[in-house]
């Protein structure tokens, strides 16, 4: 099963990090869904590893020829790219209209891949987005807890890997420099539980950028 395709890049580097770090433990196989243990200064539960394709090639190794382990299921891509197959033109149309209208962020970056040419306004609703992200976690306490620190620099790299690589593939480099140094900045100013060192991750991917 060609699970990799289901994760985004920077979410699987971590995880691969993780299982060279052999941090990864106690890998329960149930018939839609793969647990684990994955231990840091504090363990938490994790859904798929890449400690479980490692397990699975030795079980293969050892079981008869011909013998199951994990059948395959259609992905979520593959019922996506079927469905749009059976829309018309129209009704596509339509639909991303009625998405547009109401989804700011998801309109801005439309528009970006449509007309690569990024205004000032455009690049404040960038900012703004990143920002309403981050209040979001910080909540009342104004403080990020080590129990949400991994998900919350989980969307800021999203920003990173899809605003930002789209404004680079898109040949707006200047606005990508000043989107990475935006969320490079905010990032760093949060105050958070960094037990497991995602800030300075994060950190090293803006500079990679």
């Amino acid at each position: 099963m060609n699970w990799e395709r289901l994760f985004k890049g920077h979410i699987l580097d971590r995880g691969y990090n993780y299982f060279c770090d052999g941090a990864v433990d106690n890998i329960q196989r149930s018939e839609d869904k793969i647990n684990a243990i994955v231990c840091g200064s504090e363990d938490y539960e994790v859904e798929i590893l890449f400690e479980w394709e490692a397990n699975r090639e030795l079980e293969n190794l050892e079981k008869p020829q011909g013998e199951v382990i994990l059948t395959d299921k259609p992905s979520t891509t593959d019922e996506v790219e079927d469905i749009i197959k059976l829309a018309d033109e129209k009704q596509i149309k339509e639909f991303l209209s009625y998405v547009l209208h109401n989804d700011e962020k998801l309109f801005v970056r439309f528009k970006t891949l449509i007309n690569p040419e990024i205004s000032n306004t455009e690049m404040d609703c960038y900012k703004r987005q990143i920002d309403a992200t981050i209040n979001e976690y910080l909540g009342r306490e104004h403080f990020i807890s080590y129990y949400k620190a991994y998900d919350f620099i989980s969307d800021m790299e999203t920003y990173l890997y899809e605003d930002v690589r789209m404004m680079l593939d898109s040949g707006c480099y200047w606005n990508a420099f000043e989107l990475t140094c935006y969320l490079f900045i905010e990032v760093g100013e949060v105050d958070m539980d960094d037990s497991d060192g995602g800030t300075g991750m994060f950190a090293d991917q803006c500079m990679q950028i």
